[in-house]
């Protein structure tokens, strides 16, 4: 069995593909600390180590089957609110553009909007807060000083993180 760590970072790396973002990095250290640690390795882990279009699906595969994992679950939620943090945080120290934080953004009310089933009514993405509004006509030109709009919400977001 996978220690705990290591089953949330394959959760956490199936979202961030799952929303549009990778880290090849991280996905590698997972796949050959999985590599060191299976005694019957999952066929789609060679495959990982290889950079390409199908990464997203073997990681979502991969989740699926060894863990039971799905992103767009109530567990999977979590992990793309971290996932939203890191990313805010990576925009407000001006490693992220603002056109990436609303694709971002958009990519998630696209994959959460009524992705949990509730009886009577539809779910939304609350805790992405106004940054859906905000990111209206986002384009590559907007930055971090010419949307403060966009800074003010994203700091709105985090704060309401980080308080519960």
């Amino acid at each position: 069995m996978m220690p705990s760590s290591h089953r949330s970072e394959l959760k956490r790396l199936a979202v961030l593909y799952w929303l549009g973002l990778s880290d090849p990095q991280a996905k590698d250290a997972w796949t050959m600390a999985e590599y060191e640690t299976s005694s019957d390795p999952d066929h789609n882990l060679h495959e990982l180590l290889i950079n390409d279009p199908q990464t997203e699906d073997r990681l979502l595969n991969l989740a699926k089957s060894l863990l039971a994992f799905e992103p767009a679950s109530k567990e999977g939620i979590e992990y793309a609110k971290l996932v939203l943090h890191s990313e805010l945080h990576k925009f407000l120290n001006r490693e992220v553009s603002a056109e990436a934080i609303c694709s971002l953004v958009n990519r998630i009310d696209l994959q959460y909007l009524d992705a949990i089933p509730r009886e009577n009514e539809f779910y939304y993405p609350t805790w992405i807060g106004d940054l859906w509004n905000c990111c209206e006509y986002c384009d590559d030109t907007w930055t971090l000083e010419s949307s403060p709009h966009l800074v003010k919400e994203a700091l709105a977001v985090l704060s309401q993180f980080e308080s519960g």
